[in-house]
């Protein structure tokens, strides 16, 4: 099958299953649905192909594949009131692979259900001188990386986490798919030999791209979906209506005669289905698009993990911060990794992280009460990377501990402001609008800083951001806080799922849009409640399954 950039060649406008959006789920349904060969599959991307950006092949260029770069929508949030005003970028990919390729109460979502779907899904690599904790076969590749490029830092990091011990005490053997993924472990990562394992190099790999009835439509926007509204006012949507790159004045449509699948993510998501006339019925009205479905849930309690970051001084000239600002070096590191796939460009930004859990007796679970979805729950992340975040700087050398909450509570939203598919989306994250996020992350900073405080890093580490600061003042890190963090791009909860027909969930726990016939939406949108992790293992697992109930339901 070739990938098409123009509907001349396809073969229809009518196939079995159609699916927007070619990121992590939605290259996980393609591959997925299409191994049958008696159904036919049209997957839409509104960005261009994979192997058309070669650059996002390389580990390391992750740093700069976003945001404000022609891979990314350029999505920004609104004036952030818990972050002092600030407006924060959020970057999600525009090319197949989305975002991967820049970096319930129903028994059936259960942890002992949705296992074996982790495990069909990636294939861990382990270092030969670690033992497996866990993983499974495939086809997403991931590698503890920091013993095949070890970076400076890694013995310092390892020596002062014995030092202190605690939340940040190495264990080799820790596993973030355990249950109780706590202390200081290798950062596992999807690259395999070196190169970036996305949800395009794994699942559209070019023997299921050439299965004759899976066809990839690039550079294709979708406006809306189009529903039918029947006398009786059963509604029914398994048609939709999208543009060519440049062509906005020139509809074209597509229809699937079993199911159309939503996968474009937690922001394109409910923007299509508002643009289509499902949403709060006043706003819609406002704006003048006529309604098909009340559905207030729509956009409302989103929710995502920030960051922020402690940017340490380091006597180390090995750091990410020499190429970054070296075209030259760069080059020579570029032709390294394109001969041999090894050097500082195959390596991830970070190679060592601690996942830590507050103690019972911490203000923060006092004060606000235990969030946490159960009591091996790590609340927050601390990521040890290399070089600075943020456009090179022409000195000094670099190491950014990365902190991110993974038990936030603070809620956002998202709306639009007109049918114009180009118009911007109105996002509003509401980061550290709750008073508990913002404990956790004074707590959090302590921690850290007590690393920091460790003999290991003695003549290594010359200064750092938290120099200057009271740590005891909770005033003063508030103020460090809210001028800093920033999203991590993990927004879930925009179309969220339950378990009840007249809950106040957008999809049912099959993931089918609640009274509508046909329609599903199978991304981050439609996770109820954030992981304490990433969510891009998350969506692979919903994608996973969301593959097998339709098939199962088809059979």
């Amino acid at each position: 099958m070739p990938i098409y950039e123009t509907t001349d060649s396809l073969p229809s406008s009518t196939f079995d299953f159609v699916v927007v959006g070619a990121g992590a789920a939605g290259s996980v349904l393609a591959h997925r649905l299409s191994e049958d060969t008696n159904v036919t599959v049209l997957l839409l991307e509104a960005g261009p192909a994979y192997k058309e950006q070669p650059d996002l092949a390389i580990p390391s260029f992750c740093r700069i594949a976003s945001p404000f770069t022609q891979r990314d929508w350029k999505y920004m949030s609104t004036e952030q009131k818990g972050l002092n005003g600030r407006v924060v970028p959020l970057p999600r990919g525009r090319v197949v692979g989305g975002s991967t390729a820049l970096n319930t109460g129903d028994d059936g979502w259960s942890w002992d259900k949705i296992r074996p779907y982790m495990e069909k899904n990636e294939k861990l690599i382990i270092p030969v001188d670690e033992p497996n904790p866990s993983g499974g076969r495939e086809p997403v590749e991931l590698r503890r990386i920091g013993i095949n490029y070890p970076q400076p830092y890694h013995e310092r990091l390892l020596r002062a986490s014995d030092e202190v011990k605690g939340g940040f005490a190495y264990s080799p053997s820790t596993s973030v798919n355990s249950g109780h993924p706590h202390g200081l472990t290798f950062w596992p990562t999807s690259i395999k030999n070196g190169t970036r394992s996305s949800a395009a190099s794994a699942y559209l790999t070019p023997e299921v791209l050439a299965r004759p009835n899976l066809h990839l439509l690039v550079n294709a926007h979708v406006a809306r979906v189009v529903p039918d509204v029947a006398p009786d006012g059963r509604i029914s949507c398994k048609t939709v209506e999208y543009f060519l790159e440049g062509q906005q004045n020139h509809l074209l449509r597509a229809n699937a005669q079993k199911d159309l699948i939503l996968s474009p993510g937690a922001f394109a998501t409910p923007a299509i289905l508002m643009r289509s006339g499902f949403g709060n019925k006043e706003h819609l009205a406002s704006i003048g698009i006529q309604l098909v479905k009340d559905v207030p849930a729509l956009g409302k309690r989103m929710i995502d993990h920030p960051w922020l970051g402690i940017t340490l001084t380091v006597d180390d000239k090995a750091t990410a911060d020499e190429w970054m600002r070296d075209e030259k070096l760069r080059e020579e590191l570029l032709h390294q990794w394109q001969v041999t796939k090894s050097g500082p460009l195959s390596a991830p930004v970070g190679n060592l992280f601690a996942q830590v859990r507050l103690p019972e007796d911490s203000f923060a679970i006092q004060k606000y009460g235990d969030t946490s979805s159960e009591k091996n729950t790590p609340n927050y992340f601390a990521a040890f990377c290399n070089g600075f975040f943020g456009p090179p700087r022409e000195l000094g050398n670099y190491l950014t501990v990365v902190i991110s909450l993974l038990t936030p509570i603070s809620r956002g939203s998202l709306t639009i402001t007109s049918a114009d598919p180009l118009a911007a989306t109105v996002i509003d994250c509401g980061y550290l609008t709750e008073e508990h996020d913002v404990a956790i992350y004074r707590t959090a900073i302590r921690d850290v800083a007590r690393v920091l405080r460790a003999e290991a890093w003695k003549d290594y580490v010359l200064g750092h951001t938290l120099d200057g600061i009271n740590l005891d003042d909770d005033a003063a890190l508030d103020t460090y806080i809210r001028s800093g963090a920033m999203s991590l791009y993990h927004n879930v909860a925009t179309a969220r799922m339950d378990t009840k027909s007249e809950g106040p969930g957008v999809v049912e726990s099959k993931l089918r849009v609640k009274d509508v016939d046909g329609l599903r939406i199978v991304d981050a949108s439609v996770l109820p409640f954030i992981p304490a992790a990433t969510t891009q293992a998350p969506v692979y697992v919903v994608a996973e399954r969301a593959a097998d109930l339709i098939k199962s339901r088809r059979a």
